[in-house]
C-alpha cells in the first residue's frame, strides 16, 4: 500500500499488485477474496480514481505497441464503454500522425501511457468494487494484447469505421457479455470506487488502522506470478 497525489486529504490508500498472468487471476480466489473484503467498508464516491492496467513491454514487438496505441485512441468510444471512464485531463485521447503511433510523444496522462520503460499503461478504465466487472475489463485488456499480436498497423488503418473494428475485435472479446453484466449489476459502469490490476485506490470515510491491517493482510496473500510471453 502507498500514498498517491490524487487521493486528497490523505483519505485513501493505493494498493499495488504484483505482475501476474490472466490464468493466475482467474484460477485462484485471491482477487475475489480481496473484493469481498473491500465491499465490507463504506466508501465515498469519487471520480478521481481510475483502474489502470500495465502490460509488460517485453511481450510485445514495436508494431504491437503501435497497434495498441492506435486502436484505443481511434476507437476510444468502444473502449470507454467497457472501461466506463470518461476521457479527462488524466485520461486524454491522443492525436498522432500515422507514423507516430507507438511513440512516446505525449504526456503520461493519456489513454495509453508510453512513458514507462518496462510497461505499457492503459488508463481508460474506471474504478469498480465488483469482481465480475473487474474480470470483464481484465478480459478486454488481454483481448487487446492478443489483437495487437495478430494485426499490423496497416490492417488497423483498413478498419476505417467503428462497425468494421467492432466486427474484427469481436473475434477476441465478446462485448455482449459485459453489457449483460452491467445490465444486471447494482452499480453503473462508471463506478466511483475502484480496483486496479496494478494500482488500487480506496476512498473511505474513515481510514482506521484496523481497516488498513485487514486489507494489507488480504492483499499480501496474493502471490506474485511473473507476466511472461504466455499473457
Amino acid at each position: 500500500m502507498k500514498q498517491d497525489g490524487s487521493l486528497s486529504n490523505s483519505a485513501g490508500v493505493e494498493i499495488v499488485s504484483h505482475p501476474m498472468t490472466y490464468k493466475y487471476i482467474i484460477e485462484t480466489d485471491d482477487w475475489k477474496t480481496l473484493f469481498d473484503k473491500l465491499n465490507k467498508y463504506e466508501m465515498n464516491n469519487t471520480n478521481s480514481c481510475g483502474l489502470h492496467f500495465h502490460l509488460d513491454r517485453k511481450y510485445f514487438e514495436k508494431k504491437d505497441i503501435s497497434v495498441i496505441d492506435y486502436i484505443i485512441n481511434n476507437f476510444s468510444d468502444y473502449f470507454t464503454k467497457i472501461g466506463g471512464r470518461p476521457l479527462n485531463d488524466y485520461c486524454a485521447k491522443s492525436y498522432k500522425r500515422d507514423d507516430q503511433w507507438g511513440e512516446d510523444i505525449v504526456s503520461r496522462y493519456h489513454t495509453v501511457n508510453l512513458e514507462n520503460s518496462e510497461t505499457i499503461e492503459l488508463r481508460f478504465c474506471q474504478s469498480t468494487y465488483q469482481f465480475d466487472v473487474f474480470l470483464e475489463r481484465l478480459k478486454m485488456i488481454f483481448a487487446i494484447a492478443d489483437f495487437a499480436k495478430s494485426h499490423t498497423l496497416s490492417e488497423c488503418f483498413g478498419l476505417d469505421t467503428m462497425q468494421n473494428f467492432e466486427k474484427e475485435f469481436e473475434k477476441y472479446y465478446d462485448f455482449s457479455v459485459f453489457l449483460n453484466i452491467s445490465k444486471n449489476s447494482r452499480q453503473s459502469l462508471r463506478d466511483p470506487r475502484m480496483i486496479r490490476c496494478t494500482w488500487l485506490f480506496i476512498k473511505a470515510k474513515v481510514i482506521s488502522s484496523a481497516f488498513l491491517n485487514n486489507i494489507a493482510q488480504t492483499a499480501s496473500t496474493i502471490k506474485p506470478s511473473v507476466l511472461s510471453s504466455s499473457l
